[in-house]
């Protein structure tokens, strides 16, 4: 027999999302696989199917700014003090 709709008022925004994970704790994995292939279900047949796109990675050759020597600079010195660090996007991370 399958579970009917109930309709549920709770006072805050948190109160779904609670009670949803509290129900999911009680599934087993395949039960939970199965409610999100149904849940993807739903959310495409309402907002279709997602374009795909063409996967590819792009590697570009910028020009170092000269007139800047800060980054420079940064490299000597972590150098001369045996600093380990990581560059994110331009951004040096100790």
């Amino acid at each position: 027999m399958e579970k009917k709709p109930r309709i549920k008022f709770c006072k805050d925004l948190n109160g779904p999302h609670l009670d949803q994970v509290h129900e999911h704790a009680l599934m087993t994995p395949e039960e939970r696989w199965l409610a999100f292939l149904r849940l993807k279900r739903r959310h495409y047949g309402l907002f279709g199917e997602p374009q795909k796109r063409e996967k590819r990675i792009t590697v570009e050759k910028s020009n170092m700014d000269l007139d800047d020597d800060n980054f420079i600079r940064f490299v000597v010195a972590a150098n001369d003090s045996k600093l380990e660090y990581i560059l994110i996007g331009g951004l040096a991370l100790i």
